[in-house]
């Protein structure tokens, strides 16, 4: 793993704190190489309420240093024997 893919972890890790949600999965970067680059995507698992989802990637799209979100997508799911909902995203940086 790179050092710059541990920094993102660990600014990943503080932000989730922050707002109390649940860090599901964190994979390590599919990298695509072309004759003139490298391209990283990461691919993370979020769950928690709608708003601090948002609040999260914000913060991680702006001053992580990893440029823009791909893809998001959100699912609503419920946990039947505390009868409590959430928010399940995924994305793409």
């Amino acid at each position: 793993m790179f050092s710059k893919d541990k920094t993102f972890k660990r600014r990943f890790d503080n932000t989730i704190e922050l707002y109390e949600m649940l860090f599901i999965d964190f994979n390590a970067p599919h990298r695509i190489q072309t004759a003139q680059n490298v391209t990283k995507t990461y691919i993370f698992d979020l769950e928690g309420g709608y708003v601090p989802i948002l609040n999260v990637l914000n913060i991680l799209e702006n001053n992580g240093g990893f440029g823009a979100i791909i893809h998001l997508a959100f699912e609503k799911k419920k946990t039947y024997h505390s009868k409590k909902t959430y928010i399940y995203g995924c994305g793409f940086f």
